[in-house]
C-alpha cells in the first residue's frame, strides 16, 4: 500500500481521494485533469503522489476490523521526504498548515466537482 502525506499546495488532492469513494469515482483521473501528477511506485505495484511532502511504499503486514472500519498495518519498504514541502494538516473540517494557507474560492471548488463528476463510475 502506498501512503502519500499530502503537501500543503495540496488540500484540492486531499479533498477528492478523502471525499469521493473509489467504487464509484475514476479519482486518479480527475486529480490528472485537475494538475496532479503521480508515479509507479518502485517497491510495490501503485502509484504514488509527486511532489507529496512524504511518500512511503509498504507492504501489508495485518487488517484489523474495528466495527465498520478496517486499519492496515504496514510494513515500510521504500519511503522519500520532500524537504522543499510543508505537511497539510486536516482537523475539524479544517486544513492547516505551520505555515499560511490560501483558502480555495468558490469558483475553483465547483470547478473541481464538475471535473469529479464526469469521473463517476
Amino acid at each position: 500500500m502506498g501512503v502519500n502525506l499530502c503537501a500543503s499546495d495540496q488540500s484540492v488532492l486531499s479533498s477528492v481521494a478523502g471525499g469521493y469513494s473509489g467504487s464509484k469515482y475514476d479519482k486518479i483521473s480527475a486529480l490528472k485533469e485537475l494538475g496532479f501528477q503521480f508515479y509507479d511506485a518502485s517497491k510495490i505495484k501503485t502509484l504514488m503522489v509527486k511532489r507529496a511532502s512524504l511518500t512511503m511504499e509498504c507492504k501489508l503486514f495485518q487488517e484489523i476490523t474495528f466495527g465498520d472500519h478496517i486499519m492496515f498495518i504496514g510494513e515500510a519498504v521504500n519511503a522519500l521526504h520532500n524537504p522543499e514541502k510543508h505537511s497539510l494538516i486536516y482537523h475539524d473540517g479544517t486544513y492547516w498548515s505551520l505555515q499560511s494557507l490560501t483558502k480555495i474560492s468558490r469558483e475553483k471548488r465547483e470547478r473541481i466537482r464538475e471535473v469529479v463528476e464526469k469521473y463517476r463510475n
